[in-house]
């Protein structure tokens, strides 16, 4: 299985490595991970570390929930005050609302980089990632958009 499907299946889960929360403490998007993360119609999962090793990743969280008018503004408050640290890789944005974005954090306490990934999907529902990995920018977007 190529890498880009394997991430795309995984998008919509959630994956725990407790040894490197550390380093998202400090996110507001972490509170939308913890908020919403167990109710009903969110999807969580967890990966082995050698899944996340043939990716060179560290941590890998996904939350995706089917129904976000609950949660979109708590979300879009939380990429707001979030970005505000970050280097906007890119956002899509229709009639001023968010639809996706790709933001790199500053490296955490051992130079691992750090994104965040938001997409909303054509069903009403959305896509909350966080990655810390050895990966920079340009091996994220190859495993995002680029076929094998």
């Amino acid at each position: 299985m190529n890498k880009r499907i394997l991430l795309l299946a995984f998008a919509g889960l959630l994956l725990l490595n407790v040894a490197s929360l550390s380093a998202q403490e400090n996110l507001q998007t972490t509170r939308i991970f913890e908020q919403y993360g167990k109710r009903k119609g969110a999807t969580m999962v967890s990966l082995s570390d050698a899944v996340l090793d043939a990716y060179e990743m560290k941590t890998y969280k996904s939350l995706t929930l089917r129904d976000t008018d609950e949660a979109l503004p708590a979300i879009y408050r939380a990429l707001e005050s979030d970005k505000k640290q970050a280097k906007i890789v890119k956002e899509n944005l229709a009639d001023g609302e968010l639809l996706s974005g790709y933001y790199q954090l500053p490296p955490d306490a051992s130079g691992a980089n750090r994104f965040i990934l938001f997409k909303r999907t054509k069903k009403g529902g959305a896509t909350l990632i966080y990655i810390v990995g050895e990966l920079d920018v340009t091996d994220l977007i190859s495993l995002l958009f680029t076929k094998e």
